[in-house]
């Protein structure tokens, strides 16, 4: 995963990995599963200025493929439109590769999944730390409030169990074919997770709220991709209090 505003340097890699680990799976006759990490961001890009939109398995955010490579200066606030682009170009050319070559491998399934912003535990809290969006509720449990918080509009989330959950279904659920599985599990905003730290930690003291509003968009899709955790045992969707709470596991 790279950072880099540049299109050029990001969203031509990100697609040729995606399509050469499909290549190897299609030029191997044990593989019968092949399953891709996609983004929410290839579906919708939550913005404040955009209107609440009804999300389908059919919807993409080309409109950022656009806008990534509009004309440089690629500057650092570039970056999320070229990553979102590039997750975008890469799980339509998986997409594009199958439909192509599927005749040659009937008995290859391929099936996507699509998570939105993950919160929850670490897998090593010692060695691995909180890495990537596993950091940002830390760091607001210790009174932190920096611009990449700030920069968070309000949309959907999901907990990182749920994520890796996701992804047993598509590799061993026979009624999974072929499809986009959206990772939403609900809707968060900054408010809520100081309200949550607030509930639970009555005695210490934490920033002013900052972050009002929820992201409007229904996400059609995630109803069903639910119904997969169900049918691995699990009640449904973990709740973004169990997720915070697991979050900050070794900091209290």
């Amino acid at each position: 995963m790279s950072f880099d505003p540049d299109p050029a340097k990001v969203i031509p890699f990100a697609v040729d990995f995606a399509v050469n680990a499909l290549k190897a799976a299609y030029k191997e006759p044990s593989v019968k599963r092949f399953i891709f990490t996609s983004s929410s961001t290839a579906a919708v890009v939550p913005s404040p200025d955009s209107p609440p939109a009804n999300i389908t398995e059919d919807s993409w955010t080309d409109f950022i493929v656009a806008a990534a490579w509009a004309d440089p200066p690629y500057t650092r606030e570039r970056a999320m439109v070229t990553y979102a682009a590039s997750k975008n170009q890469a799980e339509k050319a998986v997409w594009e590769y199958h439909r192509e070559k599927r005749q040659e491998r009937p008995d290859l399934t391929v099936n996507t999944v699509l998570p939105n912003f993950n919160f929850g535990r670490s897998l090593d809290r010692e060695k691995q730390g909180y890495p990537s969006s596993s950091g940002l509720a830390p760091s607001l449990f210790r009174g932190e409030v920096s611009d990449f918080h700030k920069g968070i509009t309000p949309q959907y989330f999901i907990d990182v169990d749920d994520v890796g959950r996701l992804h047993v279904a598509a590799a061993i659920l026979p009624k999974l074919a072929d499809q986009r599985i959206f990772g939403f599990a609900g809707r968060f905003n900054w408010d809520a997770v100081l309200d949550i730290f607030r509930k639970h930690f009555p005695e210490r003291n934490f920033p002013d709220n900052f972050s009002s509003g929820e992201d409007g968009s229904e996400i059609i899709p995630r109803g069903k991709a639910e119904q997969l955790l169900r049918d691995l045992g699990r009640p449904g969707w973990t709740s973004l209090e169990e997720s915070i709470l697991a979050n900050i596991e070794g900091l209290y």
